[in-house]
């Protein structure tokens, strides 16, 4: 867990982390929800190595372990097979 939240706040809607806004005042839940949501995927985000060439890139968790040229080769490998 990310520790990310939303409140309420005199102005509107914020997003905190322990505690503290992390965000400007929104008119709406949902649009704090949405700037929570991105805050909680970009803290996911960490520098991996492929795991088919070893070349360093931002990948979105532990299931994203190979590079996107990697991921298109092999999608195009296994095309049309059943």
């Amino acid at each position: 867990m990310s520790g990310f939240t939303v409140e309420v706040e005199a102005y509107g809607w914020v997003v905190c982390k322990d505690g503290e806004a992390v965000t400007k005042a929104v008119s709406n839940k949902w649009r704090a929800g949405e700037k929570r949501d991105a805050l909680e995927h970009a803290a996911r985000m960490k520098e991996r190595n492929c795991l088919r060439c070893a070349t360093p890139f931002m990948s979105e968790g532990a299931h994203h372990r190979m590079c996107n040229g990697c991921r298109q080769s092999v999608r195009t490998m296994f095309e049309g097979a059943v």
